[in-house]
């Protein structure tokens, strides 16, 4: 071999290590953290509908869902290989945020020119707590992270068709996270300023276009099917989304005080609100310094992303979590200019650690405390995966094709299904507004209905645990009994 080549084979070799390494390292914390994560109550119907696509229903005419499409149709390709699950979903879920931690290390490594800064963004975006709590789990969060730092990668490659992928990817991460459109603007800025000629600039813009339109192309289904359940499930139930909700977006205080909560600058979400502050820092600190490499999007994407995670009503804290990403790569390449090279073990590996702790006591708060977290106080266990798979298996005990419950997450893993007007547990904000007819087109029930179907027990059994909201015991007593319970899921069977 000549001389030459050696330092080049060695080079390769640690580059390589640094790969495994990182990719070794997220799976390491992803997969613990996906199984042990208590449950988030929004999983219960994002799975169900899952299982309600891959055994053919169709989302929004068969059953109301309030989101963009892509999530419950990746879920349900899962589900028709091995069969519906909390288990296999939080699997997929954990791969899913490894895999966008490897992207970060590409982007990272890609923009320093050196593996050790993409191992320190990598580090920097799983031991953040809202990494930690929001991303390895079936939300819509990781796939919309997954999608747009896909994008990134792509565009930054610049290969053939690049442009084409990268529209393509900026719109898929849109049907997980509808405002996630706002980053096909990036997308645009980044092509103008890499593209020299007024030529090469307008072809950059129609392939990006052309992309966006593939993408778009496999959201069309849904609403040539029915395009009055399809346009309300996507569009109009965010503009009613919370009883109280008169505007699109809201009270900008209410935005502002989550704003100031995330950044941990009045008030806090845990310690990833710490976290966030310092990556946040030095991402804006990354905007100025001199020797980075130029036109990085992430530079540009997640100060967008701070801003158009405040605009749904209500805003809350764990929207966040999809600027994490970004925002760490940037991080990552503003340490680079300031830490030399000789000084790096001595600079980082303290720093390192002190904020992988503050991660280690949002996981804590995820996996066993369940602190703040919506719906858990003051008994977080009944949120336990354990928990709902064991009573999914008791409700098929009952051997129903049917039951009602206010809580579809009790039936991703079981052969009974609930009822279809109650798939999804946000359908009692919006009955109110909703005259008879427009609710049987969008197969919803108002309390009202449930009430009298439940005193004809037109239901052989109706299971009450996660979620409710109201007390419907005195109504069931009338014309059903209460068989048992597991923990605070009741089940009442027709007397």
């Amino acid at each position: 071999m000549p001389l030459d080549m050696i330092p080049q084979h060695h080079h390769d070799q640690s580059e390589l290590r640094f790969r495994l390494s990182t990719v070794c390292g997220l799976c390491a914390l992803f997969i613990p953290v996906s199984l042990y994560r208590y449950v988030d109550g929004d999983e219960g119907y994002l799975l169900y509908a899952a299982r309600m696509v891959a055994e053919g229903k169709q989302l929004y005419r068969d059953f109301f869902f309030p989101q963009a499409p892509l999530v419950p149709n990746v879920f349900a390709f899962l589900y028709r290989i091995v069969g519906p699950g909390w288990w296999s979903a939080r699997l997929l879920a954990a791969a899913i945020a490894a895999l966008s931690g490897y992207l970060v290390y590409d982007l990272a490594r890609a923009y320093t020119r050196t593996p050790r800064w993409g191992l320190v963004a990598a580090v920097l975006y799983a031991a953040c707590g809202y990494s930690i709590g929001w991303l390895p789990i079936a939300k819509t969060y990781g796939l919309a992270v997954l999608c747009s730092l896909g994008a990134v990668v792509v565009l930054h490659r610049g290969r053939r068709y690049s442009y084409i992928v990268g529209g393509l990817l900026i719109v898929l991460s849109a049907g997980a996270r509808l405002y996630l459109c706002a980053l096909g603007l990036n997308a645009m800025i980044y092509a103008i300023r890499r593209e020299r000629t007024l030529a090469a600039r307008a072809q950059a813009l129609g392939k990006l276009a052309a992309g966006a339109a593939v993408g778009v192309g496999f959201f069309v289904p849904p609403f040539l099917r029915d395009f009055e359940t399809a346009y309300f499930g996507v569009f109009e139930f965010a503009t009613m989304r919370f009883p109280e909700q008169t505007t699109l977006f809201g009270s900008w205080s209410q935005k502002l005080d989550i704003l100031c909560s995330e950044l941990s600058l009045a008030g806090s979400d845990g310690t990833g609100s710490t976290q966030l502050l310092g990556l946040v820092v030095l991402g804006s600190v990354a905007m100025f310094v001199r020797g980075a490499a130029p036109n990085r999007m992430t530079m540009g994407i997640w100060p967008v992303l701070l801003f158009v995670n405040l605009l749904p009503f209500n805003t809350f804290t764990q929207y966040v979590c999809v600027v994490v990403p970004f925002v760490a790569v940037e991080a990552a390449v503003a340490l680079s200019v300031f830490v030399p090279q000789r000084a790096f073990v001595r600079a980082m590996i303290p720093s390192l650690t002190l904020y992988a702790v503050l991660g280690g006591l949002d996981l804590n708060r995820f996996t066993n405390t369940g602190n703040s977290l919506i719906g858990m106080s003051p008994t977080p266990d009944d949120w336990s995966i354990q928990q709902v798979v064991m009573v999914a298996e008791q409700i098929d005990h009952y051997q129903v094709d049917e039951a009602l419950s206010f809580w579809p997450g009790y039936f991703v893993s079981a052969r009974t299904h609930v009822i279809p007007e109650l798939a999804n547990h946000f359908a009692f904000h919006v009955t109110g507004r909703l005259d008879e007819g427009r609710r049987r087109k969008l197969v919803l029930l108002s309390k009202g209905e449930i009430s009298a179907a439940v005193l004809a027990a037109r239901f052989p059994l109706v299971v009450v645990g996660n979620w409710v909201q109201d007390n419907w015991n005195d109504v069931l007593a009338a014309r059903y009994k209460l068989d048992r319970n597991i923990r605070n899921a009741y089940f009442w069977s027709r007397r």
